[in-house]
């Protein structure tokens, strides 16, 4: 018999995303896919440990490895560089 795949909820992205929350969201979108974790990690070409160290919200997953599972489950990543007061602002020219 074929296992059941529980839908979780998404998780308040309003806040800012650290591991746990990508984590959540990861685990979020393969359940709303209806996958199992196996299969997840097969089609993502990651082991189901990978997978499922990201889902917990592990912090010493590789990036290489976080971003084959945010690939495959078509999941988008942007980085926004937000200047904190006392900072120098940082440009994208290289010196």
């Amino acid at each position: 018999m074929a296992k059941r795949v529980i839908a979780t909820k998404a998780p308040n992205l309003d806040l800012p995303v650290d591991m746990k929350r990508l984590g959540e969201f990861v685990r979020f979108k393969r359940t709303s896919l209806d996958i199992t974790i196996e299969s997840a990690a097969s089609l993502c070409g990651v082991s189901k440990q990978s997978l499922n160290n990201i889902e917990l919200g592990v912090d010493s997953v590789k990036l290489v490895t976080l971003f084959k599972v945010t690939k495959q489950l078509g999941i988008s990543l942007w980085f926004d560089s937000q200047n904190t007061e006392g900072t120098k602002e940082i440009d994208d020219e290289w010196l």
